[in-house]
This record gives structure tokens, sequence and C-alpha cells, in this order.
């Protein structure tokens, strides 16, 4: 059975991209365009990690982040989830509300990889 991984971001184009990468390592991919649909699919489908744009219309990424830390079940709470950003000077911001890392965008192959490695077993 395929890892499954969560991607919440309400771009299209940086979901697809991203999804494309990630399958061809091998892993199912989930995406939801919003925080709500991607709090209802994280109880659905329990990934093993999940990848969170910082900004969306109406709320933060990291506003997001805070609801998965703190409301959803404790098995959710410690699912690692990777911050999509396009600028690095939020990563404080991110870790302090329990991002494990963060990812800039366009993404970096090897970058990407590392991620993978240290957040998901191998498969």
């Amino acid at each position: 059975m395929r890892k499954k991984i969560l991607i919440i971001d309400d771009d299209p184009d940086v979901s697809d991209l991203l999804t494309a990468r990630l399958e061809t390592f091998g892993y199912e991919i989930v995406s939801a365009q919003n925080g709500a649909d991607g709090c209802t699919k994280v109880r659905e489908v329990n990934p093993e990690l999940i990848f969170l744009d910082v900004t969306f219309p109406g709320e933060s990424g990291v506003e997001i982040l805070k609801k998965l830390k703190s409301e959803m079940p404790t098995g959710v709470q410690k699912i690692p989830v990777i911050m999509l950003t396009s600028s690095e000077h939020l990563e404080k911001d991110c870790a302090a509300a329990g991002a494990a890392g963060y990812i800039t965008k366009p993404f970096d192959l090897y970058q990407l990889k590392e991620i993978l490695s240290k957040h998901v077993p191998a498969h």
C-alpha cells in the first residue's frame, strides 16, 4: 500500500506540480483547496505527511496549521506538516505554530527528497 500525503493548496498549478513530483516517488496524493476541506480530508485519509500552503484567501496557512495542531485528535496533531512558501521569512512563524519544516516555491527536487526521507519512512 502506498503512503498517503495530503497537499492543502488553493493554487491548482502548485498542487498539480507537487502531486506529479510526489507520485513519481511512489506516494498516493490527496489534495484539498482550503483549510476546511483539508481538515476534513486529514481525518478521512490519515496521511503520513501534510504539505500546507502559507497563503489562502480569508485565512493564513499558519492559522490552518494551528487548527491542525490544537483542534484535531491527537493522532492528527502528530502528523508532520511542511509549509509551502515563496518566502523564507515566515520560517519562525511556521515553526512556532508547529510546522515540521518548510519548502520554498519553486520546489527544489533535492530539498523535496530530503523532507520525504526525514518525515515519511521508506516505502
